[in-house]
């Protein structure tokens, strides 16, 4: 059923009031010929809001949240750029259609990242060209949603400018970002890790710098949940980690896999998963804080990565999803998923019974619902399904409905 956002809002509070569980509703993308195109599925993109369980849809006619990584943390609202019927940078609420139109003196771009308590973003604020072979002047910048206001925080760096490249602290306190320095003639490329204070206060600070012969690193960060320690992932050959004081700028941590699929860092401990194709690796970066995880059978850390994303933490880092490969001659058989609840202290098993290459996970921000979105090569989109880590239960399943995000309830407090 596709309605009004009006009517879509309407009934998402009569359903809320009337069941137990909370509501949720999530943001997805399909191909179902409103783009107007006859030939190319790509002309027909079409974008909704869905609730959950019932699977109501509210039409997006101008696709102003396909990029996800433009939605705040709270899921309320998304920033908008480029497009010809709407301003260059803007700031959408996402549940009722209002733009907020961000005009600011000096040209910006990318990276835009949301802080954690979704008031502020960062931009890239272009510097005007330099006579120099080492980068592009590019600087950080910080907008307050409220106001506006652009405040630049450095002066004179070479901002990477890319999507991950830029990370706030887990207290908003704080921005690390890579800064690009191409190596020209030399051919030494520098990717350059730094701190500086989202109030200004102080100069970035150089936490870690990774030099290459003619590539880079591209590395991936994370910043630990104690906001004391940062982690830095190298994503060639080897994929190295170091784990980074982001006071001293001291390595207190150090190791290294050659044949990891993918790392799920925990959102509360100084715990990572190391997931390959012949294991799951769980690792404690402190020793002195171990995981109770004596109620797990030994043969789940056996099992082999069914999934590009093969695990991932809750929200509230009580539960953790392994997607892993069912161990048979028979490729046609989709991937398992099981569900560690380290409260409950139990092990579950979710057995969509839908063919599949894999399955991706994502978790609602109540840590309760869990969605796995489908992927077979040969389909366009793929399907959803939406299962109640409480109850263990499937609550909604869509086809040829690609999932995106989830957004917030709107009646949340």
């Amino acid at each position: 059923m596709i309605l009004t956002l009006s009517a879509f809002l309407s009934i998402f509070i009569l359903v809320a009031a009337q069941v137990k569980t909370p509501h949720y509703a999530f943001y997805a993308q399909t191909w179902d010929g409103t783009g107007g195109g006859k030939d190319y599925r790509q002309s027909n993109l079409a974008y909704y809001l869905v609730s959950v369980p019932d699977g109501t849809r509210v039409f997006q006619d101008d696709a102003l949240y396909a990029n996800m990584g433009l939605i705040s943390p709270d899921g309320q609202r998304a920033i908008t750029t480029g497009t010809s019927e709407h301003p260059l940078l803007s700031v959408t609420n996402i549940w009722d259609g209002t733009q907020q139109t961000v005009t600011v003196d000096r040209q910006v771009r990318r990276p835009f990242m949301w802080s954690p308590d979704s008031k502020y973003f960062t931009v890239g604020v272009i510097a005007p060209p330099c006579n120099c072979d080492t980068g592009y002047p590019l600087e950080l910048g910080v907008v307050e949603v409220a106001t506006g206001e652009l405040r630049v925080l450095t002066d004179g760096e070479f901002l990477a400018g890319d999507f991950g490249t830029i990370l706030w602290s887990p207290d908003g306190r704080f921005i690390i970002y890579i800064e690009e320095y191409f190596g020209g003639d030399t051919g030494k490329n520098q990717e350059i890790i730094k701190i500086i204070p989202v109030d200004g206060s102080q100069p970035p600070r150089i936490l870690y710098t990774f030099a290459t012969e003619g590539e880079w690193v591209r590395p991936f960060m994370y910043w630990l949940p104690d906001g004391k320690h940062i982690a830095l992932l190298e994503r060639m050959g080897t994929s190295e980690i170091w784990v980074v004081d982001v006071q001293t700028a001291q390595i207190s941590f150090h190791t290294f896999y050659f044949d990891y699929v993918d790392i799920c860092w925990s959102t509360v401990t100084s715990h990572f998963i190391a997931a390959s194709m012949t294991r799951f690796k769980l690792v404690a970066m402190d020793p002195s804080q171990p995981l109770d995880v004596s109620f797990v059978d030994p043969s789940v850390w056996k099992l082999s990565a069914g999934s590009i994303m093969p695990c991932s933490w809750s929200p509230d880092g009580t539960k953790l999803v392994l997607i892993y490969q069912t161990s048979t001659p028979d490729h046609h058989v989709p991937p398992g998923v099981k569900v560690i609840d380290f409260v409950q202290r139990q092990v579950s098993d979710i057995e969509v019974g839908v063919d599949t290459s894999f399955w991706t996970p994502y978790w609602s921000h109540d840590s309760r619902m869990l969605a796995l979105r489908s992927y077979q090569p040969s389909r366009a989109p793929n399907d959803v399904y939406i299962y109640d880590t409480v109850t263990m239960q499937q609550v909604l399943a869509q086809t040829d409905l690609e999932f995106k995000a989830w957004i917030a309830n709107p009646l949340s407090p």
